[in-house]
């Protein structure tokens, strides 16, 4: 007897780029346009970053009210929430973004105290200032602020040592295809001792949402999308022992609520006179770390339509414009993103370790690069665009500022094969769409 070949399940996929101007706020979103056994999986919805040195109101807060509108107001969510890093212009819009949604699951990197402490001194992070209990202890800092609003935090460490020899195959993080739509980690390990050290100040029912993904994992949604993030931590110099023993010494007093807040104070300001005899005050370890995210279909998937465009909203009205193409999209259609936030992949190294975790299956799949930090020439080297070989790259950055001048010439001059977009305080940019189920 012939049996006709079944109807593929379908799904939409949109990820945008929002106006902020200079700083990163991104957003997706998966729409299932099938049921499963008479039930239709929910929309999956991922924000990468939420900050800028641009206006938090004119700019930021429009478009976290438009996002916000898309979710019906009072039922705002997001299954995943993404922070690079913790400079201001990528995390200065987070208290608004919690007011309006509730998160599933935070993707934030593991950094290491003294490290957190080397760039909040480099960022000239004020010792009195609320943003230093952030940098001191983000786990603590965001649980205990916002309990209601956050489920999960997940902690991504660097890749080790091996990962320079880790193929990065799609099929090695491959799991039991899950139908019902939950994001799940492809492997989880245990939180070691300086990270249990930290959550001895927030309440015990709230220890238990901190996990930590294994070195190279995934989150895998179903059995057609993951994620995969990528701590480029690795990369920093290896810092003075005599400050990293410093900062162990008075860990006590910069963790633990019960110290007094002239012990803390006492303990920062040695700290700091340390920090600025063995770094200087250059800022040298600004932007060295960034938690960079893949996102895209795995499994026996068949991206049938991709449509990329611009968006402005004069008015509050959206309207769009097709991205002209400096060539035609293949029919082997295209559909993974990579954020980068303030990365660096201006070496042949950094390139490749990231590749190391990727693969090359992901890296063929790749339709769109978020160029690192705004398209700034000290993060990008020329000749990359060709390895990465996106259909877009997008920088988001504000060109009419004199300072810092992102993005810089010669980056946007590396991308002149591709579609160059540049996403500023008044234009966006959009990818939708669609995957088949086969």
């Amino acid at each position: 007897m012939n049996r006709s070949n079944p109807t593929p399940k379908i799904i939409d996929v949109a990820y945008r780029f929002h106006p902020v101007g200079q700083g990163l706020f991104a957003s997706g979103r998966i729409t299932h346009r099938f049921d499963h056994y008479g039930w239709v999986p929910p929309a999956f919805n991922w924000v990468y970053d939420c900050g800028t040195s641009s206006s938090i109101k004119s700019c930021l807060i429009p478009e976290l009210d438009h996002l916000w509108a898309q979710h019906g107001h009072a039922h705002g969510h997001l299954d995943l929430l993404t922070l690079s890093h913790f400079d201001s212009d990528h995390t200065n819009g987070l208290a608004e973004l919690l007011e309006r949604f509730t998160v599933d699951t935070l993707l934030l990197p593991l950094i290491p105290l003294w490290k957190r402490l080397e760039l909040a001194f480099s960022d000239g992070v004020n010792l009195n200032a609320d943003a230093l209990s952030f940098y001191l202890n983000p786990v603590s800092y965001l649980l205990q602020r916002y309990p209601e609003q956050i489920r999960t935090i997940v902690l991504v460490p660097p890749p080790p040592p091996e990962a320079e020899h880790h193929g990065g195959e799609l099929d090695d993080v491959r799991v039991t295809p899950l139908e019902d739509g939950d994001l799940r980690p492809t492997a989880e390990e245990a939180l070691q001792a300086d990270q249990q050290e930290e959550l001895d100040q927030i309440a015990p029912p709230l220890r238990t949402r901190v996990k930590r993904l294994a070195p190279g994992a995934a989150l895998q949604l179903g059995r057609y999308w993951e994620f995969v993030p990528y701590n480029d931590m690795h990369l920093c110099p290896a810092p003075p022992l005599s400050f990293v023993a410093a900062v162990q010494q008075r860990s006590h007093h910069l963790l633990h609520g019960a110290t007094t807040s002239i012990g803390r104070a006492v303990a920062l300001v040695t700290l700091r006179n340390l920090y600025d005899q063995t770094f200087g005050t250059s800022g040298a370890a600004r932007n060295k770390i960034s938690l960079f995210l893949y996102a895209g279909p795995i499994g026996n998937t068949l991206v049938t339509e991709v449509i990329p465009s611009t968006f402005q909203r004069p008015g509050g009205v959206e309207t769009k414009a097709n991205i002209n193409l400096p060539f035609s999209l293949s029919s082997d259609c295209r559909l993974a993103v990579l954020y980068t936030g303030d990365g660096f992949l201006n070496s042949s190294r950094s390139v490749q370790d990231l590749l190391n975790i990727l693969g090359p299956q992901r890296l063929t799949a790749l339709t769109c690069l978020q160029v690192p930090h705004h398209g700034a020439r000290g993060n990008w080297a020329a000749g990359h665009a060709k390895i990465f070989s996106p259909d877009i790259a997008v920088f988001c950055s504000d060109p009419k500022r004199k300072s810092p001048g992102h993005p810089h010439t010669e980056v946007i001059d590396d991308f002149s094969e591709h579609a160059i977009v540049p996403v500023d305080k008044k234009k966006g940019a959009i990818v939708e769409g669609r995957l088949a189920l086969v």
